[in-house]
């Protein structure tokens, strides 16, 4: 989920979704960029709530950064090795192992 715009959800109503969705074993990714100061709260109250062994994650991208390059560098988008035969490489968390 990109978030470029301030959010207008309360904590309480942010948090309340987060469960939910923990509940439901969904997985969420965000990437704070614009207001970041004014979402800051929200977010990680949100991302609390949502995040079950490690699988949502937060970036922040701050203001004049490269958004392509902060994403790059995160969970979001690291490259590993795969565990499945005849495959090179994994995007975690988002994409299925590709072979090369």
């Amino acid at each position: 989920m990109f978030i470029g715009s301030p959010v207008e959800s309360e904590v309480g109503e942010l948090v309340s979704v987060g469960k939910k969705l923990r509940k439901c074993n969904v997985a969420v990714d965000v990437v704070s960029f614009g207001d970041v100061e004014g979402n800051a709260e929200k977010l990680e109250a949100f991302m609390q709530a949502v995040n079950k062994s490690n699988n949502s994650h937060l970036v922040t991208v701050p203001p004049g950064a490269n958004l392509a390059d902060v994403l790059l560098s995160t969970p979001i988008f690291m490259v590993r090795p795969c565990a499945v035969p005849k495959s090179r490489h994994c995007l975690l968390p988002l994409f299925e192992c590709t072979s090369h």
